[in-house]
């Protein structure tokens, strides 16, 4: 992909876990310079140490003065594009997209309104009933559960669930009526925040993607490696599914959503079909790992917002770890019969040994955390 002229791209952020990946996604590429916006009271994360980031500016943004202040960023930086890391991020540009496109190139994003439904897992679950896709069995956490007849009905064990939240945090797997009675009454739980679910018997598999106006330009296929987790599993396994690849793009179409996003699904053993669980509409842990397999997210959706010709690549079929489970995996590896493919190249560490500052900064940052935190104990 050829990027003749100059081009900065300004990265929208609130100092989440995603940016550094997208950043790290223009090394290799002279011609682009990445800016971040961080929308935060505290210092900027470890990703500031990052020898790919030009300039960090940090301004708190809010409904009310997000055009001026994007605007005024915008003029510092000369940025040509924006490119935002998060859904509520993704929902102010929208809001501003008319008076922002006068003065920048904006990366495609949905509307407020799908952005809410698909981020809403309560609410998305509802729509794909409505629109006659397949749907996990779901029910609001009653008030009583005396005499109330779907709590009666369960078949346990299910999965009590955060309607907002990412990366599996706030999922419980509950085992029984009591132990769903016992997990409603604990202090400080939020009843209307949460929902109940079946749990599908199964496994986890997701599909990354790129999309405009329904149409999935290009994406990639993961597969957990590490099963039966409530959280996403840290090591990944790229492969091709014409079935999830056609259901994903029945629902990204009557969705008309345009954007980067991952899916996340279960397939179900008994109904023999995928079941979408959760619709992320941002950037992903593994964000990587699919630049190894070969589709750079972040560099196509620069490429496509400047109007760059663009040809969408195949990607290839491999294994992807984070660091931590790749440390793990290489340990387990030599004293377990079952062995996991491990290549370094193909993992978090690699892309850590081309800019090891950051997490070099964030591991001594802990450390000492932790020794000043023994002092004080003692």
């Amino acid at each position: 992909m050829l990027f003749k002229d100059a081009v900065t791209v300004l990265i929208i952020d609130d100092d989440s876990g995603f940016i550094l990946s997208v950043v790290r996604s223009f090394s290799g590429y002279p011609n682009i310079k990445a800016d971040v916006l961080v929308t935060s009271t505290k210092k900027p994360g470890y990703f500031r140490n990052s020898r790919y980031i030009r300039k960090i500016y940090r301004e708190l943004l809010t409904e009310e003065n997000f055009e001026r202040t994007v605007k005024e960023v915008i003029v510092k930086s000369s940025a040509d594009i924006i490119i935002p890391t998060r859904e509520w991020i993704s929902k102010l540009i929208y809001r501003n997209k008319e008076s922002l496109e006068k003065v920048v190139r904006i990366s495609p994003l949905s509307d407020v309104k799908t952005i809410e439904t698909i981020n809403d897992k309560w609410q998305l679950n509802l729509w794909l009933e409505n629109n006659q896709f397949p749907s996990s069995k779901t029910f609001p956490v009653p008030e009583r559960f005396e005499n109330d007849q779907v709590i009666n009905s369960l078949s346990y064990p299910v999965l009590l669930k955060p309607s907002l939240g990412q990366g599996g945090t706030g999922i419980k797997l509950i085992s029984s009526r009591d132990n769903l009675k016992e997990t409603v009454a604990m202090n400080g739980f939020d009843r209307k925040g949460y929902f109940i679910q079946e749990y599908i018997n199964g496994f986890d598999i997701g599909i990354n993607i790129f999309s405009v106006d329904g149409r999935i330009l290009c994406h990639n296929i993961q597969k957990g490696l590490f099963q039966n987790q409530l959280a996403y599993s840290k090591g990944i396994l790229f492969v091709k599914n014409p079935e999830l690849l056609q259901i994903t793009s029945d629902i990204v179409s009557r969705l008309k959503y345009s954007g980067v996003a991952n899916l996340d699904f279960r397939y179900d053993s008994k109904k023999g079909t995928y079941i979408l669980i959760d619709f992320n509409a941002r950037f992903w842990s593994t964000l990587d790992g699919s630049r190894m397999a070969g589709i750079n997210f972040p560099l196509i959706v620069t490429a496509y917002s400047l109007g760059i010709p663009i040809d969408f690549p195949g990607y290839t079929t491999l294994t992807y770890f984070l660091a931590n489970a790749a440390v793990k995996t290489f340990i387990g590896n030599l004293f377990s019969k079952k062995k996991y493919p491990l290549r370094l190249r193909h993992t978090k560490l690699a892309v850590i040994l081309k800019d090891p500052l950051p997490e070099t900064v964030n591991a001594i940052e802990k450390l000492i955390a932790y020794l000043k935190k023994l002092v004080t104990e003692k």
